[in-house]
């Protein structure tokens, strides 16, 4: 027996010394298909897609494990085993068409809809895409979940996210539908819909419209509705004014123009609006929204102040901060310092709330012409600028060294779009971290001056040398589709629902007038399967923890509160990295129900994370948590929102391809340690079945 456990160490240590000659020589390839990349130029391959899901939960239970998978049906022969072993300091790499992932893509493409907001319908923990179709009339549901279809996918552990439209979802109108907001607007739990509708009347421009969710398309039915507002002149945003976990709505109306709309139950519509229907004329000093307007339910403060959401207010021509007091709730603008003036130019796009410079404050952005012209499409000086709330004064944000467009060979403007010619989307800029920086960039609509063709583009958050502003940072143009020509949307959504966003483009045949959804991957070759923090804060009003809970399909995923931040400790300082969820919903703003967050080169734990939801007139609801891993999909379930102990935080963790190669490579050491053990026992009753043979035969 000793002989057999010596043998066992000997072999073991003989494996352990090839297990590290291997990697040794791994590391050394590496290096040198780095340096080789640094000096030739950059070539595309496909990637595989790998990641698993494992999800855990705070308190030590393990529930409901979910895998992420691997699609190995896409072009094996044409593998590049260096996207196995990258760096992270990879250049940024030009998006890549990727396997669409429609079942199946016809059905998808003879839809002739446009994306008009994102949601958890079914609340299945996979977001689904709400269309509009049928020329405006129609609202069709892309459903997100897992492949079944083998000649599309195969994997190794099951299957990969798809979206597939639901044929019994059916919700078709008389009136033309100019916006769709997906939250529960009622308490239950459900993804209602509130949806603003044409109205004929000369006095008015919008009705505003509720329907009741559930979690099967079969029994959602779109022609139970609720009438809520009959005399809206513009369209509605959605927050959480009171801050009881139930989304509301501000419009402005014939009569009022902040007119507030508390959600809950709407029994009894007559004694309702006596109620929940509050006009704030009293908070504002802004007459009447800006058509289109970007009114938002964000913090405006710096997060060392508070993390209570605050309003945005778009007037016409001048914009108003209006500030939570914790305690005390939003205030009115009395004096008027909160009350401030759009950048003197001749065209502005939507505004835009982001962390610009990783300071923990979120930064007014806004897309801008500088020419005195009436469209966009004749701007010969396009622009962005960022507003200092510290002096009141706009700064401009965008690399103009030379034209836009200049590096590509053309004179390229920003641009609005129109469809089913009655709905006329701004000038809006999707905010995402695009190359995983920690910085976030954002995707838009561009028009080449020349042809009148529109493309999809990608700008990059770059670093400024010198101090010419205040942030230090400047947007650059990195990318453009130069063969999707056509593009009318353009929106950031993580397709795979594993943390990486994704380019989803709508584009229009110019013979046809046909809609098609286009996907695009724009990081295929840098490893950043860690690089993120993905984080989803849903509704508190009910949890699994409790054996009365009412959730479901086990959470309510699909009820997500707006206006929650969220921040954690920078991997470059001591500052905070910042963002809010769905803060804007108006005209188009495809705001994701979850938010991304870059981590960059740094692959350390996520420390002081902290999480925020609206509070109304209570105290600062804020919980922090620390050593999260990075990689993660976090899912913060705010149970009894006051009792801030109460509160879960369930991790999903997406496993890369390093995992994968080292949980096969321990599961063969294992299976050879195993066999060897097995051939060397073996061998040992051999002998000595030998030798009690020999032993026995001396003796008799």
């Amino acid at each position: 027996m000793p002989s057999l456990l010596y043998n066992c160490f000997k072999y073991f240590l003989y494996m352990t010394c090839s297990v590290l000659l291997i990697f040794s020589l791994i590391f050394i390839l590496q290096s040198k298909l780095h340096a080789s990349s640094q000096s030739s130029s950059l070539t595309t391959s496909k990637s595989i897609a790998v990641n698993e899901t494992i999800e855990y939960r705070t308190d030590h239970q393990i529930v409901n494990p979910d895998l992420n998978l691997i699609d190995i049906t896409e072009n094996v022969q044409n593998l590049n085993y260096e996207n196995f072993f990258h760096t992270s300091r990879s250049k940024f790499l030009a998006p890549e068409s990727i396997h669409l992932p429609f079942n199946p893509p016809s059905t998808i493409e003879n839809i002739s809809a446009i994306p008009i907001a994102y949601g958890d319908f079914d609340s299945d923990k996979y977001t689904d895409i709400f269309m509009l179709g049928n020329n405006g009339k129609s609202l069709h549901l892309l459903k997100g979940h897992s492949c079944v279809d083998g000649k599309t996918v195969l994997t190794f552990f099951g299957s990969r996210r798809c979206l597939s439209i639901v044929q019994n979802f059916h919700c078709h109108l008389k009136e033309n539908i100019y916006n769709l907001a997906a939250s529960d607007f009622t308490g239950r739990m459900h993804q209602d819909l509130l949806i603003t509708v044409e109205n004929q009347s000369p006095i008015s421009k919008y009705n505003i419209i509720l329907v009741y969710g559930n979690t099967t398309a079969e029994e959602f039915n779109c022609d139970q509705q609720i009438i809520l507002i009959e005399n809206a002149s513009s369209e509605p945003f959605i927050l959480d004014y009171d801050g009881d976990m139930i989304s509301d709505f501000i419009v402005e109306t014939f009569d009022c123009p902040l007119q507030l709309v508390l959600g809950g139950k709407f029994d009894n519509l007559a004694e309702i609006k006596s109620k929940r229907f509050i006009c704030l004329s009293n908070l504002t000093r802004i007459q009447h929204l800006a058509s289109p307007h970007a009114s938002a339910f964000v913090n405006l403060n710096s997060y060392l102040i508070d993390m209570t959401p605050d309003l945005f207010i778009n007037g016409e021509s001048k914009f108003e901060y209006i500030y939570n007091i914790p305690q005390e709730g939003f205030q009115p603008n009395q004096n008027g310092n909160n009350l401030h003036s759009f950048p003197n130019v001749g065209l502005r796009g939507q505004s835009s709330f982001v962390d610009l410079n990783y300071d923990g404050k979120l930064e007014h952005l806004i897309p801008v012409c500088l020419d005195d012209v009436k469209s966009f499409a004749d701007c010969q000086q396009p622009n962005l600028m960022v507003f200092d709330t510290d002096t009141g004064d706009w700064f401009h944000i965008l690399n103009t060294t030379e034209s836009l467009g200049a590096q590509f060979n053309r004179t390229l403007t920003f641009i609005d779009a129109k469809f089913y010619n009655y709905i006329e989307i701004p000038v809006t800029l999707h905010i995402g971290d695009i190359d995983y920086d920690g910085y976030p960039d954002f995707a838009t609509i561009l028009q080449d001056v020349q042809t009148k063709k529109n493309v999809a583009a990608i700008f990059l958050n770059k670093l400024l040398n010198g101090s010419q502003n205040t942030w230090n940072r400047i947007f650059e143009l990195e990318w453009i589709g130069e063969y999707t020509e056509n593009v009318r949307m353009v929106s950031l959504f993580d397709i795979f629902n594993n943390g990486r966003l994704n380019l989803l483009i709508t584009t229009e045949d110019s013979t046809t007038n046909q809609l098609t959804l286009q996907a695009y991957d724009y990081y295929f070759e840098k490893s950043l399967y860690f690089s993120f923090l993905r984080v989803n804060v849903i509704s508190g009003l009910c949890s699994d923890k409790t054996e009365d809970h009412k959730c479901p399909n086990h959470l309510a995923y699909g009820s997500t509160p707006p206006g929650a931040m969220v921040c954690f400790a920078g991997p470059y300082s001591n500052d905070h990295c910042c963002s809010v969820q769905m803060s804007q919903s108006a005209h188009f703003a495809l705001q994701p129900p979850y938010i991304i967050f870059g981590l960059g080169d740094v692959l350390n734990v996520i420390n002081d994370l902290s999480v925020s939801i609206a509070n109304g007139k209570n105290p600062t609801r804020v919980r922090i948590w620390n050593e999260i891993i990075p990689g993660s999909k976090l899912v913060i379930v705010p149970f009894e929102p006051d009792q801030l102990k109460n509160w879960e935080l369930r991790v999903f963790i997406n496993m890369s391809i390093y995992s994968l190669v080292a949980l096969l490579f321990l599961f063969v050491l294992g299976l050879i340690l195993t066999c060897a053990i097995s051939i060397l026992h073996f061998r040992e009753k051999v002998e000595d079945r030998v030798d009690n043979q020999q032993y026995r035969n001396a003796w008799l």
